[in-house]
């Protein structure tokens, strides 16, 4: 059976045959489906010149497909016709809608073009139709992605783009551990020097080696200047912004990445990829509930979008909303069911939440499912996050080493810019680990002289007494009654929930001058490696080996300011 969508997409591929039709994204179709625009307003806002709609339905046994072009400029009807097919002569139908359509608008019969300009804009129609595939990033869309590429290039062999585009491919298979990671970054480096003999002034060819740079040798300084280049040919080649981002997350500059993600998203305010990027920024920059807002615009373009609703869990999580994080998982897992990732999502928050049945539970479903090489290294990650949900240190170590070794399955900056691993940023074996991938870690500054330790007797409300030297705490956070400590034990954030309000630690605390309230919720040690974010809105300590943002009270923030800035 063939449906409406399906038929859409066919002629939108026929179509494309003609480089004097261009045609918008799906993406950008189904966001003005769903809010629907005045003709004069789509040609205003978005140049958008003619509209194609049809529809199919069966009359006496007989498939009609109904096809009708409107003009945005007059709302005239310039085309509008019923076919009737069967499925053995459909793709013969769709081809004389194109032809129809094309000659209703412009007058020209295909027929006529030269034979070498059918050729280029058959392999174009091929290319696109790849960029439309590999967007998804999953194993099959990459090989159909690949498959048309390859296609293109048969027909025209001086196609550089469309080389570039496999190296594309080659990159992201390697990095999700699709398959061998070695021999698929070889096959990108292979083909993104082939796109650059065949030609060194186009800007996406230079982008496609940056992304080579990123993923085979991790060399980000060669991967900078094929990104200035490609800048240099094609100021606003949103593909190199975007690829600029990710340069900029792996040499944790937060800050320049975001910039050339915004500037993507203005120029193409609906493309999802975009989206993801910026609430993924967002994400690192524990910035959570900005990262939220993000994500809530994007899912009103793409409801069904997979990652955009990950995201929307990894967000929701680091606000301790962990029901809602939840339900983002299990969406996940019910769309995907044999992606380990989303077993381990559920794993971790379950963790986090204290539902250790549910967590176990998690692991073994996980556990069961069978593995072959497409997800061996995205197994592997998956079971490192477990082990840091259960706070099994040597055990997340041994599994995301595995993981390296057979494909990530995983985008590579998370490592260094994802809140999750925190809590390990001190640890020898994670900067070791930073540093085999050749990430850029933030030096890890050296606490000030310390004192001889001293174990100071905390009590709770209870009968509970909690033992530690105030030198390892790194903040503590009020949780109404309670409080939470978090403090450095052999290199590892940990934390511990006590019955004591927040006020009554303070006094407990007060002879250690480098322990300070510095907000209504938080105490500080600022004898720990901190800098401060933000205006006078609003400012915040900040650590990359701290999970969250620490606020400054706005009332007293100059003063805890002089404070932090008199005790480096």
């Amino acid at each position: 059976m063939i449906d409406k969508d399906s038929i859409l997409e066919e002629l939108i591929d026929a179509l494309l045959v003609y480089p004097n039709i261009n045609v918008t994204t799906k993406t950008t179709s189904l966001y003005l489906y769903q809010n629907p625009l005045a003709a004069d307003l789509l040609k205003a806002q978005y140049d958008i010149d003619f509209v194609l709609e049809g529809g199919i339905k069966v009359v006496e046994n007989e498939n009609i497909i109904s096809t009708r072009v409107i003009s945005t400029s007059d709302e005239s009807i310039l085309f509008n016709q019923k076919n009737k097919f069967d499925v053995n002569n459909f793709q013969a139908t769709i081809t004389k809608i194109a032809v129809d359509i094309n000659e209703s608008i412009f007058s020209i019969s295909p027929d006529k073009k030269p034979k070498k300009e059918l050729i280029e804009s058959q392999s174009q129609s091929y290319y696109l139709k790849g960029l439309y595939h590999w967007n998804k990033y999953t194993f099959e869309e990459l090989n159909l992605a690949i498959s048309y590429f390859k296609r293109a290039i048969k027909l025209d062999e001086n196609f550089s783009e469309a080389y570039a585009a496999l190296a594309d491919c080659y990159c992201v298979i390697g990095v999700m551990g699709f398959e061998a990671s070695k021999s698929a970054f070889q096959s990108a480096k292979h083909f993104v020097q082939k796109a650059l003999q065949l030609n060194n002034k186009r800007s996406e060819n230079f982008v496609s080696a940056a992304l080579v740079d990123i993923y085979l040798s991790r060399d980000y300084p060669q991967a900078k200047i094929n990104l200035s280049q490609a800048h240099l040919l094609k100021k606003d080649n949103q593909k190199a912004h975007h690829v600029s981002a990710m340069f900029y997350i792996h040499t944790n500059n937060l800050d320049l990445a975001e910039k050339h993600a915004l500037y993507n998203l203005r120029k193409a305010p609906n493309e999802i990829p975009y989206y993801d990027m910026l609430a993924r920024i967002y994400l690192y920059q524990k910035n959570f509930s900005k990262g939220l807002s993000i994500i809530e615009k994007a899912l009103t373009i793409d409801r069904e979008s997979v990652e955009l609703i990950e995201l929307e869990g990894h967000l929701n999580m680091h606000l301790n909303k962990y029901e809602k994080a939840i339900e983002c998982y299990q969406i996940c897992h019910f769309k995907k069911p044999n992606n380990p990732l989303y077993y381990s999502n559920l794993a971790y928050v379950f963790s986090k939440s204290n539902y250790q049945f549910d967590s176990n539970k998690a692991i073994d479903d996980m556990k069961k499912l069978k593995l072959n090489a497409q997800n061996i290294g995205t197994f592997h990650y998956a079971e490192s996050i477990n082990k840091l949900g259960q706070l099994d240190y040597n055990g997340f170590f041994k599994q995301i080493n595995i993981a390296i070794e057979n494909g990530l399955g995983m985008f590579i900056g998370d490592l260094l810019a994802n809140p999750i691993y925190n809590e390990i940023r001190k640890d020898k074996r994670f900067r070791k680990l930073l540093k085999q991938l050749n990430l850029n870690s933030v030096t890890i500054q050296k606490l000030k002289t310390r004192l001889p330790s001293t174990q100071l007797i905390i009590h709770s409300l209870t009968k509970e007494v909690f033992n530690i030297d105030p030198q390892n705490i790194a903040f503590v956070e009020s949780q109404g009654n309670y409080s939470k400590i978090f403090w450095f034990e052999n290199e590892i954030l940990k934390n511990k929930l006590i019955r004591c309000i927040l006020g009554n630690l303070q006094k407990q605390l007060q002879d250690f001058d480098y322990i300070i309230r510095c907000h209504k919720s938080y105490l500080i040690n600022l004898n720990e490696p901190l800098t401060i974010s933000g205006n006078s809105k609003g400012y915040f300590f900040e650590s990359s080996c701290f999970p969250i943002r620490i606020p400054i009270s706005r009332g007293k923030a100059d003063s805890i300011i002089r404070q932090y800035k008199s005790n480096k």
